[in-house]
């Protein structure tokens, strides 16, 4: 007597145990009802169901491997509570103790309130919950909760990034990672949600689509274009540059100050209006006084005197700093034309 067909359910532990023999993995057990066809296969070949039966035994482990790797798929890492499995809606994130089901859940509610609260040009920093849910054990009947999350395809941690470069990355590859962590960790906070551990295990980031190519979300609020693509970072400084005076400041005291990659780099791009500061304690005063240079509201050397008359002390630090973009800059004098400037000038105007 011959047995069901792959397609047809089993009756007997005798058919279900000739199936799970002859299948060399899920694909050829589970259709598309998956769930009713494992548990009537499991239900056939438990050991309750087959007491002494080392056939059965071995059928109903074989199942509960195929099952497992039917829900998860393959692993693809394994983080500090959870391993995290590819499946087809993007990455199941399962809780290897039970007894942190409670971390899981919390993990769920707060990528629910980031959905829901965070700034929507942010929500790309975070992952997306696609279902929250439990998994039970077929032998044991422990409960596992896990998380659901979308595709996060070409991410690599910032554990796997210091791994790879141990001697550090490129300045310019720091600056885009560091930025972006903040403009997450910000996002966050405002959306009610407090990380506690921003660890290199903890963050991931994209090699390939970093900050150099800045999403058209993160533009449409600064820039006020509606755009349909990214734009390359070279595109959006021409952008900001054409709308507003546009300068970078790098004073004593930050992580690059006095790199020559980093300063070219802006040079580059922004010309004179790179600022080298001495001192980290006089940024305040420099941008003031930048902002009146740009709107030729003072001069560098009034600028410099009223410093000294409130008494700051960062007047060397600004003259220094600012001494090539307030060069030939003055103060706009109100006062009566010369007589000599009336009358026709000799150029003839088409």
């Amino acid at each position: 007597m011959s047995g069901p067909g792959r397609g047809a359910a089993p009756a007997t532990s005798a058919e279900a145990i000739a199936l799970i023999e002859a299948a060399s993995g899920p694909g050829e057990l589970f259709g598309a009802d998956a769930a009713c066809r494992y548990r009537r296969l499991a239900r056939l070949t438990h050991p309750d169901t087959c007491p002494g039966d080392e056939r059965a035994a071995r059928a109903f482990a074989k199942l509960a491997s195929f099952w497992r790797d039917h829900q998860t798929g393959p692993l693809v890492a394994r983080g500090d509570i959870a391993n995290l499995y590819r499946v087809s809606q993007g990455l199941l994130k399962l809780v290897r103790d039970p007894a942190d089901n409670d971390l899981m859940r919390r993990e769920a509610e707060a990528l629910t309130q980031l959905r829901g609260q965070a700034d929507a040009r942010f929500r790309a920093y975070f992952p997306s919950l696609v279902q929250a849910r439990r998994q039970e054990e077929i032998r044991s009947g422990i409960q596992r909760h896990a998380n659901l999350i979308g595709p996060l395809t070409g991410f690599r941690s910032l554990a796997e990034v210091r791994s790879a470069f141990p001697a550090g990355v490129d300045p310019r590859d720091a600056a885009w990672m560091w930025r972006r962590l903040l403009v997450a960790a910000g996002a966050a906070h405002r959306a009610g949600v407090i990380h506690g551990a921003v660890l290199p295990e903890h963050v991931m980031i994209h090699p390939a689509e970093h900050g150099l190519v800045v999403k058209p979300t993160e533009v449409r609020e600064v820039i006020g274009d509606g755009l349909q693509a990214g734009l390359p970072f070279d595109a959006l400084v021409a952008e900001v540059t054409a709308k507003w005076d546009t300068y970078y400041i790098l004073p004593a005291g930050a992580s690059y100050a006095g790199d020559a990659q980093v300063l070219g780099f802006w040079r580059d791009r922004l010309g004179q209006n790179v600022i080298e500061l001495a001192d980290l304690d006089a940024v305040c005063e420099t941008i003031a006084l930048t902002v009146g240079l740009g709107e030729d509201a003072i001069s560098l050397d009034d600028g410099l005197a009223d410093l000294g008359d409130v008494g700051s002390p960062a007047g060397p630090a600004v003259s220094r700093a600012l001494a090539v973009i307030g060069a030939g800059r003055a103060a706009l004098e109100v006062a009566a034309a010369p007589d000599d400037l009336d009358g026709p000038s000799g150029n003839v105007r088409l």
